[in-house]
């Protein structure tokens, strides 16, 4: 009778020992994941050149006046809206800056590209980098019409447009 007890009191104290070590190499590994997992996600995220932020309206004005992009020559088939606005955007984002690329999209099937900063004082605006100019952009308007640039031969009433952040 006594080998018996002795034996299920061996069984009960390795069965509690076993569970003791899994529980507490569970909720160490699991301590040690999330902080480590932590620290190591911030330090990579804080380094990753992605810290972007709003300006204020003088800012994004002083960065227009800055870039270089309007000095660019627009070719039909090599260098076009699209570029200026992508251009724009890369130097606006390499100063830390957060700028929108925006596709706005014609009655007459065509479209063009601008750029755009949600300023923190101001809201958004919306800049045309081939000339450096801050432009005004709602659905229905007449763009070129509304922001005094020479009008196509084409229909430039804003059907609609993109905002990409």
């Amino acid at each position: 009778m006594m080998r018996i007890l002795t034996g299920i009191v061996a069984i009960l104290a390795i069965g509690i020992l076993v569970f003791i070590g899994v529980y507490s190499g569970y909720t160490y590994g699991r301590d040690q994941g999330y902080s480590q997992g932590y620290i190591h996600g911030a330090i990579d995220g804080a380094g990753s050149g992605y810290n972007l932020r709003n300006p204020t309206y003088d800012e994004a004005l002083d960065f227009m006046e800055r870039d270089q992009t309007n000095k660019r020559e627009y070719h039909e088939a090599a260098y076009t809206c699209s570029d200026f606005a992508t251009e724009f955007n890369n130097n606006a984002e390499a100063e830390g800056l957060r700028c929108a690329y925006v596709y706005i999209e014609y009655i007459d099937s065509f479209g063009h590209s601008i750029v755009a900063f949600d300023t923190v004082d101001r809201g958004m605006i919306f800049i045309e980098p081939q000339f450096d100019k801050v432009v005004t952009l709602e659905e229905g308007m007449r763009y070129s019409q509304e922001n005094g640039f020479k009008e196509p031969s084409y229909d430039d009433t804003v059907r609609r447009f993109t905002i990409a952040w």
